[in-house]
């Protein structure tokens, strides 16, 4: 039943019920309320959920390894591309070779292996960060040193050595090859000395940038 039962108790009466008490809207603040609780605590989950977690040791040394891996990986043919070029040109001007040709064709490719805009993970590696929990050590200006070895310095170098095979010996060119060569050792141990630092710290292993530590401002004969 909708209601307290009433009884009349006179002769001839029927027994009857009392109307259903009236039942007020529902006020439109009250569905309101609930909405924005409901929402502010998804909000706080989600904060949560993304709010920084202090890695464990092992965690920032597997960071530091992946990051160790991806500019290795990005730079390599740049690297390598510019130590070959050196080699070829070297062979070519001592009389070791006489395939000038070839030596031409090579620095030429290293020199577009070392630009970002023609190598895609090279330009990758220019929007590379640290991760996170390693963002606070330098990293980030350290690969992108890595990336200043590569370009300008290191196509610059075998554009420049493209050059030299192509109208002999020029003691400007000459000059702003070792030039570069000794800043890009520079870049190298600088590098070098924030990775080794950050291992250090972790008790990781030391870290060695494929080929970039074999060139020097002495590998070019002339």
């Amino acid at each position: 039943m909708n209601g307290p039962v009433w009884v009349d108790r006179r002769p001839g009466q029927e027994v009857g019920v009392s109307p259903p008490l009236p039942v007020g809207p529902r006020r439109w603040y009250a569905n309101r309320v609930i909405q924005v609780a409901i929402g502010t605590a998804a909000v706080a989950l989600m904060v949560l959920a993304d709010w920084p977690h202090p890695a464990t040791p092992n965690q920032r040394i597997s960071d530091l390894g992946s990051l160790e891996k991806q500019v290795n990986a990005d730079q390599a043919s740049c690297s390598l591309g510019v130590v070959a070029s050196i080699v070829g040109y070297d062979r070519v001007v001592t009389g070791d070779s006489a395939d000038r040709a070839t030596a031409i064709s090579l620095a030429l490719e290293s020199a577009m292996e070392c630009r970002p805009d023609a190598n895609p993970q090279l330009l990758d590696l220019t929007t590379t960060s640290a991760p996170r929990d390693l963002a606070g050590d330098g990293l980030t200006n350290a690969v992108q040193t890595v990336v200043a070895w590569s370009y300008p310095n290191g196509a610059a170098v075998c554009n420049d050595l493209v050059t030299l095979l192509r109208h002999g010996w020029d003691p400007g060119v000459l000059a702003d090859v070792r030039s570069r060569l000794s800043a890009m050792r520079q870049e190298n141990t600088q590098a070098t000395t924030v990775f080794d630092a950050e291992a250090a710290k972790l008790g990781a292993p030391p870290f060695v940038f494929a080929a970039m530590g074999q060139v020097s401002p002495g590998a070019v004969v002339g």
